[in-house]
């Protein structure tokens, strides 16, 4: 599932001399550490467990909160940053210098340091991290900086600190100042050198934030209150509807009708994923779909060939177990109201005719298991004679095959990258067996069992590819659901499919899912948002250790985020059009962002929930947006193995 979302961080780290002798220093506030950040900070680097950060209210420079970095360990592997992004509309042509206050305790290996970089098109303009002075041993607050010069042809900034080695690193007070020629420049970069990132998708991952830095201080939301006019506009363009529970009458929802129009492919999302209205209102829309619009489909955010296993059931009513829904794994999903739109799949198939029939979806890769025993199937069925040569490439992947989203993708991702790539090359010698091989495969078969099996050896490359990629892995999953969603809908060509995923999955944010959809499918996409005023919802969270799956409870609206406005209209359900926003002059403007805007996933931590915000694009991000005022928890299904 989720956890954050941000521009990849690449080429930071060049390791620098070892810890000498450390200065003697006041011994620290007591710490009062939190996991979260506000808005405007998100965590990166290259490790995701040898490194902890968040929020230190105990240890300040200035203010109420800092933030912080420290190792798990002696010997931590890779790096961590905190990261600020910001558009570089107002720094072209000039020198910039970022600063902060840092207090390091025992810091040794690469050390620590403030690092920025200019992002260009295509190019990397400008980068520093202290790695040629690094930050090292124990000392109280002192001020560093880098400085680079911003071309005027740059796109973005993106600037913070880190972290490469033991210890721990508090930092406060940050700044980023235009400064004259008598400041040196600090590059570690004489010429700009390759992103590899196109400039468009540079452009778009920058055009949604600001231009200026957010919470430099730490301290928390600044935003504008939106006025009465704004308030006003919203509760005359949004659609009041009666209720998200499914199976009664469908009037009030006929606007989404036309909202939808000729798209044939809808992406349903979600502000957090254990919330039961948004489970209701989403079989709710489904069923209107089939019912007034021809959709045949449903798709989720789940692995593809275990939900096949549920679809099965919804086509004939074979293999219906009380562990239906667990065995495609994710807590998320094993509900009871996901199991009451699969029962009314099944349902609605017993006496639908044959082309109104409806087929229940996955187009996720995070477990490889059933896919690699399909295409060890399928290989030892047609091409015995290269069985044991599929097994043997296969093999590097038998330790992580199904032990947890989580636990395997990590384990995978701990292997020295020799073995990565031996394996990955592995696994396309095994793709290419359906290539060489496939009028042969599929007149031994046929070309539906070809397609399936060939399809599975995909998506035990997509896992790999994921697993592998680490920190980044995030982005390459977008783009494989929606490869796999592409070839979904080009098995069944002329059919209408509705998704099902987190926000951040359907929304257009360059690099999510949905990006990929709209520009493979442009306006034959259309993707619908959730928000919710206040409520509790299901998540894996605590503090500490505590880690488990409970029910949490939020309710900021903060000022200016579109929360706060839907809210100030004071009704309970809405449904509303962003793409209206353009034609609605200035009272309409503040809507269009970046607004904030709320996005959990399937992990929560309780106590900085101002950290659970995004900047968000309205009509740019999200098509349609529906609103309700309260939610409650999902209704959880015992695991069965």
């Amino acid at each position: 599932m989720e956890s954050g979302h941000a521009l990849a961080i690449v080429g930071l780290i060049v390791l620098g001399a070892c810890s000498g002798d450390e200065p003697s220093a006041p011994a620290p506030a007591p710490s009062q550490r939190t996991s979260t950040l506000p808005p405007g900070w998100v965590a990166g680097g290259s490790s995701s467990t040898a490194y902890v950060l968040g929020l230190d209210r105990g240890n300040v420079h200035g203010g109420k909160a800092a933030g912080y970095i420290a190792s798990v360990s002696s010997s931590p592997s890779g790096f961590a940053s905190l990261t600020q992004s910001i558009r570089a509309d107002a720094y072209r042509g000039r020198r910039v210098r970022w600063s902060a206050w840092v207090r390091p305790t025992k810091i040794g290996g690469g050390g620590a340091g403030l690092w920025m970089r200019v992002d260009g098109p295509g190019v990397f303009e400008g980068f520093d991290n202290m790695s040629d002075r690094p930050i090292l041993g124990t000392s109280d607050w002192r001020q560093v900086s880098v400085v680079l010069d911003v071309p005027m042809d740059a796109i973005g900034i993106s600037c913070g600190v880190l972290l490469a080695g033991p210890g721990d690193i508090v930092a406060d007070d940050f700044r980023l100042d235009i400064v004259g020629p008598e400041t040196p420049p600090t590059s570690q970069s004489s010429s700009a050198t390759p992103s590899g990132v196109d400039s468009a998708v540079t452009t778009a991952r920058y055009a949604r934030l600001p231009t200026t830095g957010v919470n430099l201080d730490f301290e928390g939301l600044t935003n504008v209150a939106l006025s009465a006019e704004t308030i006003g506009w919203l509760k005359s363009t949004a659609i009041p509807f009666a209720t998200v529970s499914p199976g009664g009458d469908e009037t009030d929802l006929e606007p989404l009708e036309q909202m939808i129009g000729n798209a044939s492919l809808v992406g349903m999302g979600e502000a957090t994923h254990g919330t039961r209205e948004f489970f209701l209102m989403k079989h709710r829309v489904f069923e209107f779909l089939v019912h007034q619009m021809g959709f045949t489909q449903f798709a989720i955010e789940a692995t593809w060939p275990e939900a096949n296993d549920v679809n099965t059931y919804v086509l004939t009513g074979r293999g219906y177990s009380a562990a239906l829904l667990s065995r495609m794994y994710f807590w998320t999903w094993n509900t009871e109201e996901v199991f009451d739109l699969v029962r009314w799949m099944h349902d609605w198939n017993l006496t639908a005719p044959p082309e109104e029939r409806v087929q229940f979806l996955g187009f996720d890769m995070q477990y490889p298991g059933a896919a690699m025993d399909t295409v060890q199937g399928f290989i030892a069925r047609v091409d015995p004679g290269n069985s044991a040569f599929q097994r043997q490439r296969y093999a590097c992947l038998g330790p992580y095959r199904n032990h947890g989203a989580t636990a395997g993708q990590t384990d995978y991702a701990t292997l020295p990258s020799a073995t990565r790539a031996a394996c990955a090359a592995g696994l396309k010698e095994v793709s290419a067996l359906f290539t060489t091989n496939a009028a042969a495969y599929q007149a031994a078969a046929s070309p539906a069992l070809f397609a399936n099996a060939q399809h599975s050896a995909r998506v035990v490359e997509q896992w790999e590819d994921m697993t592998g990629a680490g920190s980044s892995g995030v982005l390459l999953r977008d783009r494989y659901m929606a490869e796999n969603i592409q070839w979904l809908r080009d098995q069944a060509p002329g059919e209408k499919m509705m998704l099902w995923a987190h926000n951040y999955h359907v929304s257009n944010v360059a690099g999510a899912m949905g990006s990929y959809l709209r520009s493979a499918y442009g306006d034959g996409y259309v993707n619908v948002g959730f928000a919710f005023g206040m409520g509790s919802f299901n998540a894996i969270g605590g503090t500490g250790t505590d880690r488990t799956l409970q029910a949490f409870q939020a309710g900021l609206k903060p000022a200016g985020s579109i929360e706060s406005a839907f809210a100030a209209t004071s009704e309970a359900r809405l449904l509303f059009d962003a793409r209206l926003i353009p034609g609605g002059g200035a009272p309409a403007a503040p809507l269009a962002g970046p607004i904030p805007m709320r996005s959990i996933g399937a992990i929560y931590t309780p106590g900085d929930e101002a950290a659970y915000f995004a900047a968000q694009l309205f009509p740019d991000d999200f098509d349609l947006l529906i609103y309700l005022a309260t939610t409650t928890p999902s209704t959880l299904l015992p695991f069965i193995p």
